[in-house]
Formats: structure tokens, sequence, C-alpha cells
């Protein structure tokens, strides 16, 4: 039997929406007690209604915001829920509208924030009506001003697992820069660290789920198809169906030739953390990747942010050549195929020439050999404020013109960097994508001396070998 729950201020149920709360959270855990004889129900009439009809044994399945709901009713421990198959889901509204105490935006929604999309979920008639002070509270307590973690984004975080019962199969986009890969990657951190029951498959897409019929290859020759392993996910912990899901590969991961293989564990438990040294001989030209000593000579690099008119595309081309509004560091040709699994850190010793706050971004990127007119791949972002230089918590002024040493993850990904490319870190402001757009003309100081990406490098730094 399939439950189709109308989550609070959605569809025919009451109230409003809140983005994410323990409101949305204990209405969802409503049907799991109905379903198991703990709560009333009624019908359109007011008769009451029963669910004898229910072994009391729950799934929750859905995409998305429909998959954060599953999400959200995990932690609450919940009796009758036996596992959840939540797929591009979120794990923390923080992580969804900011990032490390910068105000960023979910990809291609720039603007939006969790009074938006209360606004959206609840309908015009119910927005501007009986739930207009309900997100009017949202705009006032999401705090567009410091980005800084609060009260407010803990009641939306879900990144405790130690009431989680049920199991996960956690199912998400390598490429999803709606819902970020730091959602399916803190959450299945927290579950692991509970030993909670569990299962990831990742694929090459963006926002949603593989296809019902994306197929994997296990080491014991068996082929299935990602709708079947669901199935067959729900008949074991539903039905106690001895099918031996348990024992197969943990991970099941999308390569980028579009191949489905089978990993132990995600992050592979071969990769190990690398440092690779920003370095730079001129103050303008672009500068280099190295995991050995750099250059002779110490120089600072400046830039100039243009975000609000000045794409990332932009930014992220011509990698070769010197830019006023960009910082790029390359790597020399890679003399094999070097894959990442897990989160890449990015180090930065940084100044603010001529203003109190700038944002702060980093692209990964792969590039092909020196000359290649082949369009480069953007592999991974992150983004954060040097206010919140200390903790996502708490804003502390900067000093302008001082440099400070900053540290932040970039969003979590798994890819294989082909021999003969390059590996280039793109370091500029303004993310004209995702981050608020200030008037330009902030400037930007980087000592590359003291400034290394650290990447988690499947087989370690004898792999880089540069």
């Amino acid at each position: 039997a399939v439950v189709l729950g109308q989550s609070v201020g959605t569809a025919d149920s009451d109230g409003c929406p809140t983005s994410g709360d323990q409101a949305e959270t204990l209405g969802t855990k409503a049907v799991i007690d109905w379903l198991n004889g703990r709560a009333k129900g009624y019908d359109a009439s007011g008769a009451p209604v029963t669910a004898g009809w229910t072994t009391g044994a729950v799934g929750m399945t859905g995409v998305s915001y429909n998959g954060t709901l599953p999400n959200q009713v995990a932690t609450t421990g919940v009796e009758g829920l036996k596992t959840i198959v939540p797929v591009s889901a979120i794990s923390s509204w923080y992580d969804y509208y900011r990032a490390n105490g910068l105000v960023v935006a979910p990809g291609t929604y720039q603007g939006e924030d969790t009074d938006i999309l209360a606004q959206f979920t609840a309908g015009q008639t119910r927005a501007e009506g009986p739930c207009a002070d309900e997100i009017a509270k949202l705009t006032a307590e999401q705090d567009r001003v410091t980005g800084d973690y609060t009260k407010f984004w803990a009641d939306r975080d879900y990144l405790d697992a130690r009431n989680v019962h049920a199991s996960v199969f956690v199912v998400h986009g390598l490429n999803d820069w709606n819902v970020k890969t730091e959602h399916f990657a803190g959450w299945w951190d927290q579950l692991a660290k509970r030993d909670v029951p569990r299962k990831i498959w990742l694929h090459q897409g963006g926002h949603g789920g593989p296809g019902n019929n994306a197929s994997v290859t296990l080491p014991d020759g068996r082929t299935w198809t990602y709708k079947q392993t669901e199935n067959r996910w729900f008949d074991y912990w539903l039905w106690n169906v001895p099918n031996g899901i348990m024992d197969e590969p943990t991970a099941v991961l999308q390569r980028e030739d579009r191949a489905y293989t089978t990993y132990a564990n995600w992050p592979d438990p071969a990769a190990r953390e690398v440092a690779v040294k920003l370095a730079a001989t001129d103050a303008t030209q672009p500068g280099t990747l190295t995991t050995g000593k750099r250059p002779k000579g110490k120089v600072e690099q400046s830039f100039v942010d243009e975000g609000r008119t000045i794409g990332p595309d932009t930014l992220v081309a011509g990698p070769d050549a010197a830019s006023p509004n960009r910082l790029a560091y390359l790597s020399p040709a890679l003399g094999q195929d070097v894959r990442i699994s897990g989160r890449p850190e990015m180090r930065l010793r940084m100044a603010i020439d001529n203003k109190p706050d700038a944002n702060l971004t980093t692209y990964l990127v792969d590039y092909g050999p020196a000359g290649s007119t082949a369009e480069p791949t953007v592999v991974t972002r992150g983004w954060m404020d040097p206010q919140n230089r200390k903790s996502a918590a708490r804003t502390e002024q900067l000093k302008q013109g001082k440099l400070y040493d900053l540290r932040w993850t970039l969003e979590p990904k798994d890819y294989i960097f082909p021999a003969g490319h390059r590996i280039g870190v793109v370091v500029f402001s303004s993310d004209q994508e995702y981050t608020l757009l200030p008037n330009g003309g902030t400037k930007l100081r980087v000592a590359p001396e003291h400034s290394e990406l650290r990447l988690p490098v499947v087989g370690g730094p004898a792999v880089l070998g540069f």
C-alpha cells in the first residue's frame, strides 16, 4: 500500500509551511503514528478512520523536499519507520541557503530563501492570507545580513543520527547544484558514526534520481536496475525477504563515462588527504600547483571583484592568461588518471584591502593540456564569508589590509581527472550564480606561499606526481 502524505500547509493539509522546522517534522511523523495505531485519523465527514490493513512497518521515499521529510522524521526515532530512501534530499537547511557564513543560493534559484520557498509551497492564497504572518517571521529570522548559523537554522538541521532506527538508502546526483552534495555527504557521515544500516547510490546527474532503468553489475555478475534495487531494499526492510541486499557492496557510483560500478564504501577508503600547494613567481600571471617545494621567491597576488557583471564561466576560462578579476593556479599535465573521493579543503591566506568584507569563492576545475581548446569542467565549488573564519555561528570584523588564514571545504565530490589534463584552482570573490552580488571594486590580496588545497586523492600523494 502507498500513502501520499501531504505536509503541513500544502494541498489539503491545514496550517502553514515553515521550511523544514519541527512543525513539518512532527506533522509527517503523525502519519507513521497513525499507521501504527498511536494517532487518531478522520475521513472528510469527520468519522474516525483506523489503519487496520497495515502491519505498521513503514518505508518513506521522495525526491528533493519530499526526500527531506523522510530525513526529518527518521531523526525522531519514531517506532514503525523501518527504512527511508531520500533522493536529492536536504540534511541541513543552513547548508542549502548558506555556506560558511555566506548567503548562497541553491543552483539556478538566485535570491531564494526560506520565506520564498514557504510562499511557493503554500501557494498564493495561503501565502498572502492566513500564512502571511508565518512567512514574515521566516523573513525576519533567516538573517540574510550576517549569514550566521543560529537557532533558526539549528531547528532545521537533521545532522544528528543518534535516534535514527530506520535503515537509510541515500540517493544523490554528484552534479546536483540545487541540493548540493554536502547534504548527502554530511548525512552519510552521521549515519556511519552511529552505524546505521545504509547503502548509497550516486549518479552523474543533477537534481533528481538516476532513472529507473539505470543499472549496475555487481561483483558476482548479477545486474540490477535502480528500480529493482529500490524494490529489493523495501522487500528486505519491510517484509524481511532474505534477498542478500545487505551483503552487496555499500556504494554504487556512476563514473564519468556513465557506467556504474561498486565500491566498498564512500568516500573511497583508499583516499588520502594530499596538500597541493599554491605557488606564484609573478604578481599577475597565473600560478602553479605543486606537491613538492614551491619555486623560490615571495609574491602576493591581487584581484578585483566584479562578480555582479562577470559570470563564473568567464572567470574559469582562459586559465593560462592573467585576469584582473580572479587568480588561477594550474598543475602540470597529469601523468595518470587521478581520482578524488571526499571533500576538498581550501586553505587560503588572504586580505581585503579596501572594504570591510567580501565574498570568497573557489572553484576546482579540470582543464585540458596547455593550449587545449576543450571546455573546462568545473569539478566542485566552495564559498565562505571571511568574517566567519572562526565559526559559521559567529561574525567577526576584519581589519582592512590584514592577511588572514582561512579554511573551508568545497562541496564533496567523486571525480577522475584524466591523464594529460591539468588540475586547476580558481579563486575569485562574488559568484554570480550563487552568492550575493555587491557592487564591484572590492580588492582582495592572496599570499600563495601560505595557501594550499587539500585533495582527497585515492592512492595518496604518489598518484599526483607533481
